[in-house]
Parts: C-alpha cells; structure tokens; sequence
C-alpha cells in the first residue's frame, strides 16, 4: 500500500472516532474486510479508553494554574445553578457549578463511544443552551464564551491523546 493510501485510512479511521463504536449500517461496509473493520473497531475502542485518563483534571489545573483563571466553574453566592459536594470534581480544593459537573460526567460518558473533539464541542454546545434557559443570574451571561474555551481545550487533550494510537492495520 502507497503511503498516500496509508494516510487516507488513518484519516477515515480518525473521522469514525465522531460516530459511535458500532455503526449503523451503510453501503460502504462492503468494501472493507472483515479483519480491517476488526482493526478499525479495536482502534476506535481503543482510543475510548485512552481518553478517560482525562478524569484525572491535571491537565485543568495546569492550563488555568489557579482558581483565579477560572472563576466560572466556581459557584458564587449570586449563582443559582447549585454545587456539588462530590470531591471527584473539586479543583484547588473547592466545589464546582453542577451543570459543568453534570457535563463532564455527560462528556466522558459519550468520549467513551465517539472518542474526539466534536464530542466535546457538541457537548458542550448543549450545555451552554440548558445554562443559558436557566433562571440563574450569573452563568447564563458567561456560559458560552467560557465553555467555548473549555470544550475547545478539552477538544484538544482528546486528539493529543487519540494522536498517540496507532490503527493497527496491515498497509
């Protein structure tokens, strides 16, 4: 197989990660074999897997390197939106705004079916829309920019992560 060739396949296989692992049926399944299509599912779940070692939120801490950097995620005494005791999401030791916990959790829960980026932002876009009909006085108005932001940083870790898999497939 020519090395254009080569970096097609890698391409498609990238693009399959935005759909879910078992794919509906579609007419170009018959043009694969079955040990590519093996090959490409393992990759696929592969990369699913890779990308929960994002729950750690280091990568958070070491992007917005204080509290300060990031100020939205943190309930205020003017937010309606609630907080959330669970210490699996406190950074820097404090408790965050329950609609960006209730996304990460919804997030990391589709990354584990459709490993990439536009998860995140489409994610994240539906956040910002439940965020924004809210009653809450102060996140609605800074929803979107800062979740913007976010879901693109997010967005980015997930393709630095998938980067490193490699479609393990005869070429």
């Amino acid at each position: 197989m020519n090395v254009r060739l080569k970096h097609e396949t890698i391409t498609a296989a990238r693009y399959t990660l935005r759909h879910p692992l078992i794919p509906a049926w579609c007419a170009e399944i018959d043009l694969i074999t079955a040990s590519d299509l093996l090959a490409l599912l393992t990759y696929h779940k592969k990369c699913g897997i890779a990308v929960q070692t994002l729950w750690d939120f280091n990568w958070i801490k070491n992007h917005y390197r204080s509290q300060s950097g990031c100020k939205w995620l943190f309930y205020s005494g003017n937010c309606r939106c609630g907080r959330n005791d669970d210490r699996r999401f406190f950074l820097w030791g404090d408790v965050t705004v329950t609609w960006w916990i209730t996304y990460m959790q919804g997030v990391f829960e589709l990354l584990k079916d459709s490993p990439s980026g536009d998860t995140v932002r489409t994610a994240a876009d539906r956040t910002v829309e439940m965020v924004r009909a809210s009653n809450c006085a102060v996140c609605p108005g800074q929803v979107k920019e800062n979740m913007a932001e976010f879901s693109n940083l997010l967005a980015q870790k997930v393709e630095e992560i998938v980067d490193k898999i490699e479609l393990e497939m005869d070429f």
